[in-house]
């Protein structure tokens, strides 16, 4: 009786509530985006922008007007930054049931999905933004600074905090990273330490840094197994960057040698000259390259075998006789910059 009796029909109250069920998950960011309108708040209407997937909140202050030209301005601007998204949802206010905005939707593929009257759960992600929004601006009562200034505060904090269904922030969802904010100020940077550190090292006062000028006697360490002494005497030649070196050793040889390598000296005459044996040694003329002979002829010459005197004619310690050790091929320097 009470079912077909239309008088207590029309006093029925709302029936309960279907069990929740949730948006379908989206694959990528900014696939789905969830809008809608705050305000009047303090004055000023906001649009408010939230990727489905992210989290990732865009808050646009709208001023007095919330036109459908203008809505569909703001959000080809933000399109412009993060790309069309597939999806668009919001409710049925007048901006977004205008001829205007479905042709806007129709011309960038957007499939855009409108909830049901009065029911704001439907749009539950932007709608708890809303609230979350509200409630910081107002904390911010007797902060310094416009209303522009702490949105933009808001939203840097919001974008690094961790939200409750992702576990992660906005930011490290979206961009990958964390904003750098004032509360990284607090925290120990580790590569700003480190390169300080080495900074500090290398302009300690303590550490002397050794040059050498043209013409300076040098000794230069030598590290071949045949040699008999540790250090050689030789002459600066050219300097081939902050830290190395070009030694003439004598007999159109030339060492490279790292500054803690070579030691200034006044005792060349004294000390030892070159020897023989060819490591670390770069000609200075590329006519006098060594080369090899025959396949069968162990000499290592330098320059025509035919036109060089015998080792008695020129007394030179570097024409010595000395087992082949690599195959027959052409040695060349090495090209090097010249800082």
């Amino acid at each position: 009786m009470v079912r077909q009796c239309q008088g207590c029909q029309m006093q029925q109250k709302m029936p309960e509530k279907v069990q929740l069920h949730p948006w379908e998950n989206a694959r990528s960011n900014f696939e789905r985006v969830h809008v809608d309108f705050v305000g009047p708040f303090q004055g000023h209407m906001f649009l408010v922008i939230v990727c489905a997937r992210s989290k990732w909140a865009e808050i646009e202050d709208m001023g007095n007007c919330t036109s459908a030209e203008k809505t569909v301005n703001v959000l080809r601007t933000i399109f412009s930054r993060y790309g069309i998204p597939k999806q668009l949802v919001s409710d049925n206010g007048v901006q977004f049931t205008s001829d205007l905005f479905a042709q806007f939707m129709k011309n960038n593929g957007i499939f855009h999905i409108r909830t049901a009257v009065a029911k704001p759960s439907t749009n539950g992600l932007v709608e708890r933004l809303n609230g979350t929004f509200k409630s910081r601006i107002r904390a911010m009562k007797f902060d310094k600074g416009d209303l522009n200034l702490k949105l933009a505060n808001f939203l840097l904090t919001y974008h690094n905090s961790v939200h409750q269904s992702t576990q992660k922030s906005s930011a490290m969802m979206f961009m990958g990273r964390i904003l750098r904010s004032k509360l990284d100020l607090l925290k120990p940077d580790t590569d700003g330490n480190v390169e300080k550190q080495r900074m500090k090292l290398a302009t300690s006062e303590s550490r002397n840094f050794r040059e050498f000028k043209e013409g300076d006697s040098i000794i230069a360490r030598d590290y071949r197994p045949t040699s008999t002494e540790k250090w050689l005497s030789g002459t600066f030649l050219s300097r081939e960057g902050p830290l190395m070196y070009k030694i003439d050793i004598g007999n159109n040889q030339v060492w490279r040698r790292h500054v803690d390598q070579l030691r200034k000296s006044e005792m060349n005459n004294e000390l030892p000259r070159r020897e023989s044996s060819p490591l670390n040694m770069i000609p200075l003329n590329l006519s006098e390259m060594p080369v090899m002979t025959e396949r069968n002829d162990p000499l290592l010459v330098t320059g025509n075998p035919e036109k060089m005197p015998s080792l008695n004619e020129n007394k030179r310690s570097d024409q010595m006789l000395m087992e082949r050790r690599y195959p027959l091929r052409e040695r060349k320097p090495p090209n090097r910059f010249s800082y």
